[in-house]
């Protein structure tokens, strides 16, 4: 419906009605979202045992699998410290940054658990863990899996796989490499060096006023990629990417599917009539790939792109670029909401990798890795959950991804539902497996949770079994669910 309400081609609605409609919408969305995340973040610090007198945090995974990443934990202590993984007491690599004026504490956090966290400990003094993160001069990033190169504008002009032969990623398409919103002079700055992590800062003031930050880490091909434009326009903008690759594969999410953008005659998902090909959907991510070599964009803020020089009668599908769009009405200033509503300042964030052999399952992971942070909070004391690491739910397949964990939209109902997403193309056997609980009463519902039928469980697991592609949604009551000040576990584990 959000998206509906771009369309201005007829009815009495006027356009400065569907923009604050959409203005209302948003707003209401993110108050909800970001206050319950609020309070579920104090919920999980009050229940999470503590002892002596160093500050301890927790760093929470809400992903169905075990990851490693950066972690920032809001600070405003010393800088003479050192962080201790409270599982084996380790020292971990840390450093001090700061992001939008705040000050935070970063943290290399290793083998984070799935739906699960680990607690870190703030002690003083310095620690021996001062090296070893990526390096960053001039407009190189470094570290021991790839070397990037920056234009003054932004845009990433070399991107280099060590692991992979020194292969080059970067190509200039159309006069874009990637992230690149046109030809334009800037200046860099390197900021937040450390061991976990290193960022350089591009400002430039053309085509559109903004300033770019890149971020490599201390392990890892990942880089990421934050936009801020700063000015109004009215025209169409797009972020190009470039990629140094012949004979490419475009995959990307459809709403729920992974398809290959391609003619129903060449393997792919379009119709050859009666289709649009210029904008297509970029949900969570878009894989451009060879076969044996490619690259995973993933795009937290943005939902349309473009492959090659499509146009609305052409699917290109040979010409290895992804355009992006940043804004703009494609149709005409007839069609849609003309120059942004009037707005001045747009984040739009991109994270790229890449990899060897194409997996469905591979690229979904780091984009929701990208878009879901993991989330870090006050250890405050409690009795109900270890001091040093817990992981409440973990599937067994890698294929398999939990979507989401939430409470039944049955009043009344203390059952949690889980969602996954079989992302392979052959049907799968695996098992949901609880740590702590036992599942008292299991049912396979519709995805507006109505039953479908009665499963057994086994102990705290449940056997799941969906066809290739496919989504299926359970119904599940645990025994032993703890009560907290709120409403409990079970109104609490979301994503």
């Amino acid at each position: 419906m959000y998206y509906d309400h771009d369309w201005t081609a007829d009815g009495h609605i006027s356009r400065d009605a569907r923009e604050q409609w959409q203005r209302e919408q948003a707003a209401d969305f993110l108050i909800y979202v970001e206050n319950l995340h609020r309070d579920a973040v104090g919920e999980l610090g009050g229940m999470i045992r503590t002892s002596g007198s160093n500050q301890r945090f927790f760093v929470f995974n809400p992903l169905g699998w075990q990851r490693t990443d950066a972690a920032d934990f809001a600070y405003d202590g010393s800088d003479d410290i050192h962080v201790l993984d409270r599982t084996d007491n380790s020292e971990v690599p840390s450093q001090i940054v700061t992001v939008d004026g705040v000050r935070l504490l970063r943290i290399w956090a290793e083998n984070v658990p799935p739906m699960g966290y680990k607690v870190y400990e703030i002690a003083p003094g310095p620690g021996g863990l001062s090296g070893g993160g990526p390096d960053a001069s001039g407009s190189v990033l470094e570290n021991g899996s790839v070397r990037v190169v920056l234009g003054d504008n932004g845009a990433v002009t070399s991107y280099i796989d060590k692991n992979s032969g020194s292969r080059e990623l970067v190509r200039n398409v159309n006069g874009r490499h990637w992230n690149e919103l046109g030809s334009a002079a800037g200046s860099l700055q390197v900021v937040n060096l450390g061991p976990v992590s290193a960022t350089i800062q591009a400002d430039s003031s053309t085509p559109l006023a903004h300033k770019t930050a890149v971020t490599l880490y201390r392990d890892g091909k990942r880089i990421d990629i934050e936009n801020r434009i700063t000015q109004n326009f009215g025209d169409v903008q797009e972020w190009g990417f470039g990629f140094n690759l012949d004979n490419p594969n475009f995959y990307h999410e459809e709403i729920g599917a992974v398809i290959k953008a391609a003619l129903t005659g060449a393997g792919g998902a379009y119709s050859s009539r009666n289709a649009r090909y210029d904008w297509l959907t970029l949900n969570h991510f878009v894989d451009v790939n060879n076969g044996s070599a490619g690259v995973t964009l993933s795009s937290a803020d943005l939902s349309f792109m473009r492959t090659g020089n499509s146009s609305s009668e052409f699917l290109d599908t040979t010409t290895p670029q992804v355009s992006v769009l940043a804004g703009g009405q494609v149709d005409g200033t007839h069609l849609g909401i003309r120059s942004q509503g009037g707005d001045s300042f747009f984040l739009q964030r991109f994270a790229l990798r890449s990899h060897d052999g194409y997996s469905a399952a591979t690229a979904m992971r780091f984009a929701l890795e990208h878009q879901n942070p993991l989330v870090t909070g006050e250890v405050m004391g409690g009795q109900i959950y270890p001091g040093n690491t817990y992981s409440l739910l973990h599937l067994n397949d890698p294929n398999v991804l939990i979507w989401a964990l939430k409470p039944s939209d049955e009043p009344g109902d203390t059952s949690l539902v889980l969602r996954v997403w079989n992302l392979s193309n052959a049907p799968v056997s695996t098992k949901a497996v609880f740590s702590g609980y036992s599942i008292l009463e299991a049912e396979r519902l519709t995805h507006i949770e109505t039953p479908i039928e009665t499963l057994q469980p086994d102990g705290s697991s449940i056997d799941l079994s969906p066809a290739k592609w496919q989504w299926q949604t359970f119904r599940l009551k645990l025994d032993g669910v703890p009560a907290s000040s709120s409403k409990g576990i079970g109104k609490k584990v979301i994503r």
